[in-house]
């Protein structure tokens, strides 16, 4: 699964691309693919539900499909708005995360709020170094 090849040398972690309504209630086989991908039952998941419309109502779905496919860490990135990803401190934020998991929505908001920043930039540093991200 892994994507590496020589345009993308550099990467570390797979990238699983999801394209949207991946199935939430049934086989899950997509997410459970990231969980795999992401280190098993012992991984730890940071949910980034930047993109939604309805970031709590995402995370918490999202947050509660991880926990019932048995993963112990499941977190939440508070920040949804440019202003607030501009606050956090990045590293410490992604600090033991084993999967970034980018939640469907507007992806010109997710671009517009992520763009530039220090949590982008510690987020693509993480993947160099083997954290998955999914989305």
């Amino acid at each position: 699964m892994n994507i590496n090849n020589h345009y993308t040398e550099d990467l570390g972690g797979d990238i699983l691309i999801i394209g949207g309504a991946e199935d939430k209630l049934n086989e899950r086989h997509i997410l459970r693919k990231f969980v795999e991908l992401a280190g098993g039952k012992d991984s730890s998941i940071l949910i980034v539900p930047v993109p939604s419309d309805f970031p709590v109502v995402t995370a918490t779905l999202y947050k509660s499909i991880f926990e019932n496919l048995g993963i112990k860490k499941v977190s939440v990135l508070s920040a949804t708005t440019r202003q607030e990803i501009l606050k956090i401190d990045a590293e410490n934020v992604l600090k033991g995360v084993t999967g970034v998991f980018l939640t469907g929505g507007d992806q010109m908001r997710l671009s517009s709020i992520l763009g530039g920043t220090k949590f982008l930039m510690e987020e693509k540093d993480a993947v160099k170094r083997g954290v998955n991200l999914a989305g």
